[in-house]
């Protein structure tokens, strides 16, 4: 028997939508662009993996999903296709562009959505309460500060009643950049955050630099930078590990206590 085609849709599909793909269809409108594993644990969770993966081949067919795959033994890059952006539209829901570029560091933010966004429901401590994605900051250019666009801006909303929300900039590090690149990137976090206006109005409010995996070498120079050019609290999440992880690590920061008034940890 032939292998079906990944990108080849089948004629005739027709589908009745559930809540969950609603809901999906809504997130990737958010995200652009997803791999399967990504959509899988945030909207398939609790099923089984070859569940998951013929629900996202029906609503492919019935082309409410596109899908993009080169290797094989590589995941699918799923995006709206044009009966998910029609319906979207049918509901008000602004659809915008795709990613520019390489995808790879795209792929990096939405991955700190996805487990952000799954550690949160999970947690009897925080909600997410706003990701806003640099390609969301970047449509909105009368709010936005051509100086500095933040790989996301991330608030969540703390369970336990008593000490509001609490904000973060969240950057995404591939390695790319070289240390006085970076230098000079965190100086302007920075001078942005100690300014009248704040970080998109925000001035309490941490760094969270999320890291693929990187070397030991690589943290420490990170970690030194932000020590001496950073003056509020900051974490590193290793995108290998769990986001409920990050959360526990939050939840120790004397930002919630009482110096979360004076807007974080003191240099």
């Amino acid at each position: 028997m032939a292998r079906q085609s990944r990108t080849a849709r089948r004629t005739g599909a027709v589908i009745d939508l559930t809540a969950r793909d609603e809901a999906l269809l809504r997130a990737l409108g958010r995200f652009r662009v997803a791999r399967t594993s990504q959509l899988a644990a945030l909207f398939f969770a609790e099923v089984r993996r070859d569940t998951a993966a013929e629900r996202l081949r029906r609503l492919y067919d019935a082309g409410l999903l596109d899908v993009r795959s080169s290797e094989r033994s590589e995941e699918n890059l799923y995006s709206l296709g044009p009966k998910g952006r029609e319906w979207l539209k049918e509901r008000g829901i602004a659809i915008g562009a795709m990613p520019r570029g390489g995808l790879k560091h795209h792929l990096g933010i939405v991955e700190a959505w996805v487990g952000l966004a799954g550690a949160a429901h999970a947690s009897q401590s925080f909600s997410l309460e706003l990701f806003r994605p640099d390609w969301e900051i970047r449509e909105h250019p009368e709010g936005r500060d051509a100086r500095l666009v933040p790989d996301a801006l991330v608030q969540l909303g703390l369970g336990d009643g008593g000490l509001g929300d609490l904000r973060f900039a969240l950057e995404v590090d591939r390695g790319t950049e070289r240390p006085p690149e970076l230098r000079k990137k965190v100086q302007l976090y920075e001078a942005l955050r100690t300014s009248p206006g704040g970080i998109y109005g925000w001035r309490k409010l941490g760094l969270v630099v999320a890291i693929d995996r990187a070397g030991k070498r690589r943290q420490e120079a990170l970690e030194e930078i932000l020590q001496q050019e950073w003056g509020s609290w900051r974490l590193f999440w290793n995108e290998g590990q769990p986001a409920s992880g990050l959360l526990e690590d939050l939840d120790r920061l004397p930002s919630r206590g009482p110096l979360a008034a004076r807007g974080g940890m003191p240099r």
